[in-house]
């Protein structure tokens, strides 16, 4: 037999003339080896590609004794079972029942590959897999599925110095403070603008239950509509209220007092960002005097330090989308939020969900 290496694939031509000699002329397979000048390996699997019967379980000693009366060989069979190897190329254990699934959970229930892993753990695929095949278009998702982003959403942000936080708090407390001033003396108290700094570590540990973080998402349509999003630091339980259009202090009350109407007995602290939304004195004294709660600012532009807030704000707009919030209404937000917090934390929470 010639010493040459063959690396193309067999032709269907090749395989025409194989199933001549195998089926007509009774040839061994070292025979037709030398014959196509190939390979007794690429011939002997080759024969059972394209066998018409199962011989799995036929012994072997049988096999090799009758292999002519067990194998009986089909050019067209073994080129339809090539092509078809050839266009799957690798998503063996992507059955349509594992694909529906992992796409109906990626798009519509926000898991990551690792969440749905986790969450079942029958699945004969690893995280790594499912991503692979995302890649190579066998499971089909969305753009922002699973909190996926464009190259552009993903540079590491730009924090303030730390002589420019002092300095932004410093002219904060100042206006706090003339507000203090000018308010009515009849108040029992004045208001008080705590830094994160002073933070109790109870709430900075996450050990005890009723500490909240709170932020605005505006939609990026133009309206600039907006939606109040409260997180409980502990279980990361998420709450979102129509907010509307409008900043004012008296909106802005009656956002938290919907709130507050349904989870107020959970409520022993709010920590904010500065936005001139949640520096109105008004507002403020609301929160402080009416239902004697305590708020702690984070430092200006310093995101980093509300990242349960910003990490449930990237959740809840995957889910709802950045745009078109005017034709949502508060049972939109209410059943985002319900998906969002029936969603298992595998790192956070050790793959509870935060309504458990």
């Amino acid at each position: 037999m010639s010493n040459q290496r063959h690396h193309k694939h067999l032709t269907f031509e090749d395989r025409v003339l194989l199933e001549h000699y195998w089926n007509d002329e009774h040839l061994s397979m070292s025979e037709i080896a030398i014959q196509m000048d190939r390979n007794q390996s690429t011939i002997s699997r080759e024969l059972y590609r394209g066998n018409e019967s199962d011989v799995s379980d036929v012994p072997k000693h049988v096999l090799n004794q009758y292999v002519h009366d067990f194998i009986k060989y089909s050019a067209k069979l073994a080129q339809y079972r090539h092509e078809n190897q050839h266009k799957r190329n690798g998503p063996r254990n992507l059955t349509y029942d594992w694909q529906t699934k992992i796409e109906l959970y990626l798009n519509d229930r926000d898991y990551s590959p690792e969440d749905f892993v986790h969450q079942f753990p029958e699945c004969p695929m690893s995280a790594s897999t499912i991503r692979n095949y995302i890649a190579r278009g066998y499971i089909k998702v969305t753009e922002s599925a699973y909190g996926r982003r464009s190259k552009r959403y993903q540079q590491k942000p730009k924090y303030a110095s730390k002589n420019a936080l002092e300095e932004s708090s410093a002219k904060l407390n100042a206006k706090i403070e003339r507000q203090n001033q000018k308010a009515n003396h009849l108040k029992a108290e004045k208001v008080q603008r705590l830094t994160i700094t002073e933070r109790p570590p109870s709430v900075n540990n996450r050990r005890e239950f009723g500490h909240w973080e709170m932020d605005l998402i505006v939609a990026r349509d133009g309206t600039r509509f907006g939606i109040m999003v409260l997180v409980e630091r502990k279980t990361r339980y998420m709450v979102a209220v129509r907010l509307g259009t409008s900043r004012k202090a008296e909106d802005m009350k009656a956002a938290f007092d919907y709130f507050m109407s349904i989870h107020g007995q959970f409520v022993k602290s709010v920590t904010l960002d500065n936005g001139i939304e949640f520096l109105s004195w008004d507002y403020l004294a609301h929160l402080q005097q009416d239902y004697g709660i305590k708020m702690y600012f984070a430092h200006p532009n310093s995101p980093q330090e509300r990242g349960t807030n910003e990490r449930r704000n990237r959740d809840l707009r995957h889910i709802m989308g950045y745009g078109n919030y005017t034709r949502l209404t508060q049972l939109d937000w209410d059943q985002a939020c319900v998906i969002a917090n029936n969603k298992p934390m595998r790192i956070a929470l050790d793959g509870d969900t935060p309504n458990k």
